[in-house]
């Protein structure tokens, strides 16, 4: 009788380890699941990368205004075009930080009816609200493109005086934020459903 050199090293198995008895990962069980984690990972990055810049822009608007207020106040000088920066960062802004509000569930709610209910209506009322955001916004991203089409082409731009504001940048957000609200919704539809197809890993891509 041979036996083989190679020691037998067992999968760990249970609820802590990560792992099926199959010796999968639960999330990678199906294709529907891979795909799952695959988006779930990459909107996880986009809606971190979106709110690092939106965050960048906030401090950097707070800073040009507040140097703007006291150069007038004194006299002494003002910057050119502040109003018109300041109007259209805010919806640019806005847009950057829906995904990881979305994603971290941190949107504010008027919880008047919803909070006296059960837990089952509440979740039912959530689970409908995402699929709602889902659809509105993939209207809102098929509106707004035609828009950034039309102000790349043509160069439009906002603000009279010395200082002009291109405005395709700020339509490209638009459109890119809102493409992103759609898949997170729908995410975020699928959890609130249960159907948490990448597992563990959704909440490692947070």
């Amino acid at each position: 009788m041979t036996t083989s050199g190679r020691a037998s090293i067992p999968m760990q198995e249970g609820p802590g380890s990560g792992v099926s008895a199959s010796g999968t990962h639960p999330g990678a069980r199906t294709a529907g699941g891979r795909l799952y984690s695959t988006v779930d990972g990459a909107m996880g990055v986009i809606s971190r990368t979106a709110m690092a810049v939106a965050s960048i822009w906030i401090a950097v608007l707070g800073l040009w205004i507040t140097a703007d207020a006291l150069g007038r106040a004194l006299g002494i000088y003002s910057f050119v075009g502040t109003v018109t920066i300041a109007t259209e960062s805010v919806v640019a802004i806005s847009f950057l930080c829906m995904p990881y509000a979305t994603r971290h569930d941190v949107h504010i709610r008027a919880t008047l009816l919803v909070g006296r209910a059960g837990p089952r209506v509440t979740q039912t009322s959530l689970t409908f609200s995402y699929i709602a955001a889902t659809v509105l916004f993939l209207f809102l991203t098929h509106a707004s493109w035609e828009p950034f089409l039309n102000a790349w082409r043509t160069g439009e731009f906002s603000g009279e005086g010395g200082l002009n504001v291109t405005l395709w940048p700020f339509k490209l957000i638009v459109v890119t934020c809102a493409a992103a609200m759609t898949i997170e919704s729908a995410l975020a539809a699928a959890r609130s459903l249960g159907r948490r197809g990448g597992g563990a890993a959704s909440e490692e891509n947070r």
